[in-house]
């Protein structure tokens, strides 16, 4: 009984074997029939277009050699006819005759059309200037009349102004005057007593001097013991942002004071200015704000100082600048490239999480931005000078810095 369900199971794989067979061959055979049948389509096509292209090369020579002849023969019997006939030449020398006249009177009638629009233009155009200068004179008159008449309708309102701003200045107590103020603070920065009061006495010294020249005068006396005792101030800092305000205040009083052209040479006269002014610069040159580049603006304009000027174009303080600049400019540089990066991969990033947010639990976190300093954009109103104070970019500010140093460096060099 084993045997025979044995000899049962045993004739079904077999023949499950041939069926699978049978297919797998007639599939074959069908892929080699079409494979052939290719193989003959294409070269049955590329027979069938050589034997047009043959056909069709000796009827386009055919055809060209007929139209050789044909062309031949109407060219001899042209000039033969030319030959024979004497009128026909005539002929055909007066219609030549009558084409170069026509292309005459064409380009004469084209000439003088070019040479009247450009004589009405120019007619034109002094029209246009002669009415723009009168209407340009009658405004100007019309605007100095009105400007006059204003001017008169101001000057009793000046006046009035100014007899308010003097009742107020003798009405103003002592301690609040300019002078009063500048006083007390630079009495204050010999006593430190509280960071915040500190901040205030900055803010007051940075006001008094970018408003007042005579502040200035006052502030740079005595030996440029104020003008020491602000820059000790600045070296005592850390980089706090409490202490990194005072830096930016009190840079902003040194360049508010090396603007004056009269107290300029006594910012110089500090002891160990240079060097103090570049160990500020390693400190807040990654980490700094605008102090980095206030100093390099400080520098700029007290180079034009010769003890100042030689001392910077020393090789040992120019090797110092320009490693400030190579590594301002790499890091700028490697910042780019990280951007760049990061724009071009964004599937690869991955998904940027809120301010503050924590595993589950979501904190707003709002960044508080630090105030900066009271300066101007520009000088004091006394000076003429409407040059930046100093550029936002680190690395354009020690570039300028650079440059400003090469070109005096040039001028002393031309000189000797």
């Amino acid at each position: 009984m084993a045997r025979r369900k044995f000899l049962r199971e045993r004739e079904a794989a077999i023949t499950i074997q041939r069926l699978t067979r049978g297919v797998i061959a007639r599939r074959y055979v069908h892929r080699k029939r079409a494979a052939l049948e290719i193989i003959q389509r294409s070269l049955r096509s590329y027979r069938a277009m050589k034997h047009q292209r043959s056909e069709f090369i000796v009827k386009r020579n055919s055809i060209v050699n007929l139209q050789r002849i044909c062309r031949s023969y109407l060219a001899r019997q042209e000039f033969r006819k030319l030959k024979e006939d004497a009128v026909y030449r005539e002929q055909l020398r007066r219609e030549c005759q009558r084409r170069e006249e026509e292309k005459k009177n064409v380009a004469a009638t084209v000439i003088v059309k070019t040479i009247r629009r450009y004589i009405s233009h120019r007619k034109i155009v002094k029209r246009v200037i002669c009415a723009t200068v009168i209407q340009k004179y009658w405004r100007g008159y019309k605007s100095r009349v009105v400007m006059r008449e204003k001017w008169t309708g101001l000057t009793s309102q000046l006046a009035e102004i100014r007899g308010r701003l003097e009742q107020a200045t003798a009405a103003a107590e002592p301690k609040d005057r300019l002078g009063s103020r500048t006083a007390s603070a630079i009495d204050y920065l010999f006593s430190i007593r509280d960071v915040a009061e500190l901040i205030y006495a900055v803010k007051t010294l940075d006001m008094a001097t970018r408003l007042s020249e005579d502040c200035c005068l006052k502030l740079s006396q005595g030996d440029n013991k104020p003008l020491g005792q602000l820059l000790n101030l600045i070296n005592r800092c850390n980089r706090s942002v409490p202490h990194m305000e005072v830096v930016t205040i009190s840079l902003d009083v040194l360049l508010n004071i090396s603007r004056v052209t009269s107290t300029r040479e006594n910012v110089c006269c500090i002891p160990n200015l240079v060097p103090d002014l570049f160990q500020i610069m390693v400190v807040y040159r990654d980490a700094g704000g605008s102090i980095f580049c206030k100093v390099c603006a400080l520098l700029q304009i007290l180079c034009k100082i010769p003890q100042i000027n030689t001392d910077l174009i020393k090789p040992l303080n120019k090797k110092k600048l320009v490693d400030h600049q190579t590594r301002i400019s790499t890091k700028q540089r490697l910042k780019e490239d990280s951007q760049k990066r990061r724009s071009f991969n964004v599937g690869a990033m991955p998904p940027p999480r809120k301010p503050g947010a924590v595993g589950n639990t979501s904190i707003a976190v709002t960044e508080k931005k630090r105030k900066g300093s009271s300066s101007l954009a520009t000088g004091p109103p006394w000076n003429q000078d409407l040059k930046p104070r100093f550029h936002d970019d680190p690395n354009v500010a020690v570039t300028a810095l650079i440059r400003v140093l090469e070109i005096s460096k040039i001028k002393v060099e031309s000189k000797d």
